[in-house]
């Protein structure tokens, strides 16, 4: 009679988790969306890269944009060719102006970050991807190209052709133009700041 009532138990408590929990969802949808990260065409948005990743390097232009580059740790120790899964994010910001319309700078003469451009660009390499994680037949290695709201994280809307397109046209490893700055960093530990003349979403 002990084992039957046992058994009992077992059962109601299986039955109050599988009713239990889709009432938990609805109530708590924000909360339980979290446990998996946003997706575009396949890659990952690592919510967490500010403080998961390594800035190993800052790019300023003359009109007053800010980039900051941030690579997952595993990725940063590796010399050479860099692993499957490296992830590698972009980060960008106005900088601040004073009353004249001037850009404000720190100490170090480095543009003072202001309020954050709409998209953080991702960029992933993995051996394994499958041909609908990609929007055209474009192809740049083994990397693929995503963006996502600065804001929410979710994906953010633009053309991810343009992404391929660009870093075809790169003649630094792994299709990365920040490869020398990405080096740089892995010899010397420190954050490498770089003044480009370009401006807008070209190679630098």
């Amino acid at each position: 009679m002990k084992y039957i009532n046992n058994n009992w138990k077992t059962l109601l408590t299986l039955l109050i988790g599988i009713i239990g929990l889709p009432l938990i969802a609805l109530a708590f949808p924000q909360t339980l969306s979290t446990i998996s990260p946003s997706l575009s065409h396949g890659v990952p948005y690592p919510s967490n890269y500010q403080t998961a990743f390594i800035h190993y390097a800052t790019i300023q232009r003359p009109d007053g944009t800010i980039r900051n580059l941030y690579i997952n740790p595993e990725a940063a120790q590796s010399f050479g060719q860099l692993p499957d899964r490296t992830t590698i994010v972009i980060e960008g910001y106005n900088a601040l102006t004073d009353t004249n319309g001037e850009f404000q700078v720190d100490d170090n003469g480095r543009y003072l970050a202001g309020e954050s451009l709409e998209a953080v660009h991702v960029r992933q390499k993995r051996w394994d991807w499958s041909p609908a994680d990609f929007v055209s037949e474009l192809r740049t290695g083994q990397w693929n190209f995503a963006s996502f709201d600065a804001q929410s994280g979710q994906p953010y809307d633009e053309s991810i052709n343009a992404c391929f397109n660009c870093h075809n046209a790169s003649r630094q490893p792994e299709f990365l133009f920040s490869a020398s700055l990405l080096a740089q960093y892995q010899q010397t530990g420190e954050l490498q700041v770089y003044l480009c003349n370009q401006t807008g979403r070209t190679e630098c």
